[in-house]
């Protein structure tokens, strides 16, 4: 089975696991949020959700997209890259910030919480001008938004 657009209730009545929603968005991403499902007795049973970037005007600062990945078991990031752990009120998150493009920055999360995995991709888009760089704001910000997942 491929996972299937649905709405948050919906999902909720699906899901073998608590699903969890930020409480604090970033002005550049909608509010708007898009769910995806994946079935129990799928390869993965899981819950996707997109926050679609929120265009900005040029010159102004960059969009961002944040994309979450909620599942029963466990989640982990990419070996490839050089992982750090952080703590964030009092649960280890597994944090990967990668550059790697000109037009966009990207840090990517890891952790378990109240017996759900999750997994973030929060992606800045420029527009097409040089970015790339991972500033302190931008962590602070995926942080802020993952805070937000935590009672």
């Amino acid at each position: 089975m491929t996972e299937r657009r649905c709405t948050l209730d919906e999902a909720q009545s699906l899901a073998s696991f608590d699903i969890v929603l930020p409480t604090y968005i970033p002005a550049r991403a909608s509010l708007d949020p898009q769910l995806f499902y994946r079935p129990e007795g799928a390869p993965t049973e899981g819950l996707r959700v997109v926050y679609p970037e929120e265009y900005a005007a040029p010159g102004s600062e960059a969009g961002l997209r944040i994309t979450i990945i909620e599942a029963p078991g466990d989640l982990s990031l990419p070996r490839e890259y050089d992982v750090e752990v952080i703590d964030v009120k009092g649960v280890e998150i597994e944090l990967v910030a990668d550059p790697s493009d000109l037009h966009e920055a990207r840090i990517m999360t890891a952790w378990k919480y109240s017996g759900t995995a999750f997994g973030t991709e929060f992606l800045w888009l420029s527009g097409g001008s040089a970015q790339g760089a991972i500033t302190s704001a931008m962590r602070a910000e995926a942080v802020r938004v993952i805070a937000s997942m935590m009672k």
